[in-house]
């Protein structure tokens, strides 16, 4: 076992953690079905403003409560994730150290504090995001535009079986085109990210509190073709704690970080390895340097047609490829804004 392998192995634990939650989701999302189901059925057809409110109030009190309850159960979830993940991290970093090499733990209470209150850089949000609005303000949205389809379906005059079709969707589509699908898909995102938040974030406060061992980290994306483009280009890259980016960097985002040992423990890194789509790789590629050995048809597949490109014939190696894909606050730029920037490499290849 090796530092990289290890943190792969752990962030494979993770997508585990989080496959187990999605599947609790479903539990709760069943009674709710159930619950909606039943609240619309037994109402009669709305025929009034009176009684359009009354059943939105019920609709919004149902919402509310069930996936209140859930987000309150996610954030237990998410505590107790708290000291496993320390606990796991502790372990793998003294499975490869000297038995003279001791780490410094942290207490539980002040790693959850910390978790909570150190904000997510998930793209599309702005300010401060912390932990506990990100996982309960995403309910009230929802409950808003299941109850505008109540409105809507007042004004065209629906009839409370069309309504529970709209709102739960028709057992010939198996559920797959009601309203409740898009709320399902929020709630795996939501679940999906804060685990990956509090794992990350964890793992980062038990580096900062053995930064006499560990001097900085590694952003480490998943090399296949699901990977975003922010995630290829920080592959590789190494940060001083608190001066880089650190996952998730994006809803559902599955990238990771490799804790980087003191100069004198830099034997410890000799020959480790990375999991990749095509198997295990050298754990100093990036994702660019493994793309350039992908087939052309899947390098178009993730990167788009004038990228791939410029990967290929715009005379770039894997690194300076890297470093063109985003700006100084880590996001990514355009063809365009790349143009500018490097308009030798889009003559070189073609474009």
């Amino acid at each position: 076992m090796d530092i990289t392998d290890n943190s792969i192995k752990f962030q494979t634990l993770i997508e585990q953690l989080k496959s187990s939650e999605i599947a609790s989701q479903n539990k709760v999302f069943n009674l709710l079905q159930k619950e909606l189901r039943a609240a619309i059925a037994a109402s009669d057809d709305i025929d009034t403003k009176a009684h359009l409110k009354a059943l939105q109030k019920e609709i919004e009190q149902l919402i509310s409560s069930i996936l209140g309850d859930y987000s309150n159960e996610l954030s237990n979830t998410l505590e107790l994730l708290v000291p496993e993940a320390a606990n796991m991290e502790l372990a793998s970093l003294s499975s490869v150290a000297p038995e003279a090499v001791v780490f410094k733990t942290v207490d539980t209470a002040a790693l959850w504090s910390k978790t909570r209150n150190r904000a997510l850089m998930v793209k599309g949000y702005t300010g401060d995001l912390l932990l506990e609005s990100f996982i309960k303000d995403w309910i009230r949205p929802e409950v808003q535009r299941i109850n505008n389809a109540v409105t809507q379906a007042y004004l065209e005059g629906r009839t409370n079986r069309e309504l529970i079709d709209a709102i739960l969707g028709t057992r010939s589509m198996q559920y797959r085109d009601g309203m409740l699908v898009t709320t399902r898909r929020s709630a795996d995102a939501i679940a999906r990210t804060a685990i990956q938040h509090v794992a990350s974030t964890t793992r980062q406060l038990t580096w900062e509190a053995n930064q006499d061992l560990i001097t900085a980290y590694q952003f480490n994306a998943t090399l296949d073709s699901r990977t975003s483009a922010t995630c290829r280009a920080l592959d590789g890259r190494v940060f001083d704690f608190g001066k880089g980016p650190t996952p998730p960097l994006h809803i559902r985002c599955r990238s990771t970080t490799i804790p980087v040992l003191s100069e004198k423990y830099d034997w410890l890194s000799e020959g480790q390895t990375r999991a990749s789509k095509g198997g295990y790789v050298s754990a100093d590629e990036s994702y660019y340097s493994w793309l350039k050995r992908q087939p052309t048809g899947f390098i178009e597949g993730v990167l788009g047609s004038d990228r791939a490109k410029l990967f290929k014939n715009g005379g770039l190696n894997a690194e300076e490829f890297a470093k063109l894909q985003l700006d100084k606050n880590f996001k990514p730029l355009t063809l365009e804004q790349m143009r500018d920037i490097a308009p030798e490499v889009f003559k070189r290849a073609g474009l």
